[in-house]
């Protein structure tokens, strides 16, 4: 998820300076771009899915978790993500587990899991 995450901290960077249109635009490519790929992960999952969807899918699952738990609550588990180096996924829904809570985690290990055109804005 670190490509996701990466490409994910730009679009804020996008809406912080440019504002909210051009990001917008951004979620946009990114729902778009990862429409036709798989899952970002799955727990029976033994490789890596296709950088496709890491630059596409998974940020925009990352937005979308944004709208969900709120914009603090996404800077304090970005910056969990960023400082303890979360290398695999099991980490990293651990991790968002302590900052918003259970209800986020569960939510967010059913987006990677999914396929779309499931997905909703």
């Amino acid at each position: 998820m670190s490509e996701a995450f990466g490409e994910f901290v730009a679009g804020r960077f996008l809406r912080e300076h440019f504002g909210e249109e051009v990001y917008e635009r951004r979620v946009e490519e990114w729902r778009e771009q990862g429409r036709d790929y798989g899952p970002v992960w799955t727990p029976e999952a033994v490789d890596r899915p296709s950088p496709q969807v890491m630059y596409s899918r998974g940020p925009w699952i990352l937005h979308r978790l944004e709208a969900r738990i709120g914009s603090r609550s996404m800077d304090r588990f970005v910056a969990r993500h960023m400082i303890q180096d979360l290398r695999m996924t099991r980490q990293l829904l651990d991790a968002l587990e302590a900052v918003p809570g259970p209800d986020a985690e569960a939510w967010f290990r059913q987006e990677l899991k999914r396929t779309p055109p499931e997905e909703t804005r």
